[in-house]
């Protein structure tokens, strides 16, 4: 056997694989399988194998350890004082009644039996009991206190896992004021009247849950697909409450809408005004748009015709 052979066996058993030995002695996998396979080494030999079989014998030891253990909290549970004086009384109404003659006292001898069967059921379920007992694993519960160092908590400080997700849901529900209201989230929560928190429901920010924001949202989503930009939320806002049309309750009031000023402006806070339906409709109705404005239109893919 040459030198660079028995390297090659030495690595192989210390738990090296083929590629990273060829790589080290510059030959391919296939060629370093030939000279260890020469040498009568095979994959259970050497290489990943043994990291593997020394994971399966320390998930043995490990299981042997908990059937000692379960074995030892079943003992603990059979040796519980009650349990056994329960067992102890059983046993001894079982030789009285066997010691009474059958036919002097054959309903005594009868209800002792039974006792006696009665007290060992008892003493074998609060033996099961205290078992699963010791065997029961601890429920991990969550604190839902910021910051809580109570003895015991496994959720602490930064690694709390309930903050996490409330950073991560004011982290979304910053981006979604950015993107569809156009404002910081703490001004759209001042606008709105709503807390500093993310909403109790799942995937539903508190502020998007707002009558305000439902109905800005709702008239910018049909604004933009017409006309390609909206007003902000701040300039929606503030054009419906110097209205005075604008409902707490229910939102911009029945029987009003907003529209331009001038439609061949775009949006802009001076160019929105409160108007009647009846005006809307005199104006141009459908799109808001009047008649005289519209050059042309658009079809969509699904055929729906938008004017411009």
């Amino acid at each position: 056997m040459d030198v660079r052979a028995e390297k090659m066996a030495q690595m192989f058993k210390s738990g090296a694989a083929m590629a990273r030995i060829g790589e080290a002695f510059g030959l391919t996998r296939s060629r370093v399988q030939q000279i260890l396979a020469a040498q009568g080494l095979t994959r259970r030999d050497g290489g990943p194998m043994l990291a593997h079989a020394e994971k399966a014998r320390q998930r043995a030891e490990k299981a042997a350890l908990k059937v000692e253990h379960l074995a030892a909290l079943r003992e603990a549970a059979l040796d519980d004082p009650l349990v056994k004086q329960w067992r102890d009384h059983a046993a001894k109404l079982r030789e009285w009644a066997t010691l009474l003659p059958l036919e002097s006292a054959r309903d005594l001898c009868a209800k002792a039996a039974l006792r006696a069967e009665r007290l060992e059921h008892r003493a074998v379920r609060r033996a099961e009991e205290l078992y699963a007992k010791a065997t029961r694993r601890p429920k991990a519960r969550a604190c839902r206190l910021q910051g809580c160092r109570r003895q015991g908590c496994r959720l602490q400080g930064p690694e709390d896992a309930l903050l996490k997700k409330r950073a991560q849901q004011e982290a979304k529900l910053r981006a979604w004021s950015e993107q569809v209201l156009g404002i910081p989230l703490e001004e759209a929560r001042d606008l709105c009247q709503m807390p500093d928190s993310p909403g109790t429901r799942r995937g539903r920010p508190s502020v998007g849950d707002s009558i305000p924001c439902k109905k800005y949202v709702a008239g910018r989503t049909q604004a933009v697909m017409k006309y390609g930009a909206y007003l902000s939320f701040r300039d929606w806002w503030r054009v419906w409450q110097e209205s005075g049309h604008f409902s707490a309750v229910t939102g911009p009031g029945a029987g009003w809408c907003l529209i331009k000023k001038d439609y061949a402006l775009p949006w802009g806070a001076d160019n929105a005004q409160i108007v009647p339906h009846g005006a809307w409709s005199k104006a141009g109705g459908g799109f808001g748009v009047p008649r005289a404005m519209r050059v042309g239109t658009s079809v969509r893919r699904d055929g729906y015709r938008l004017h411009q």
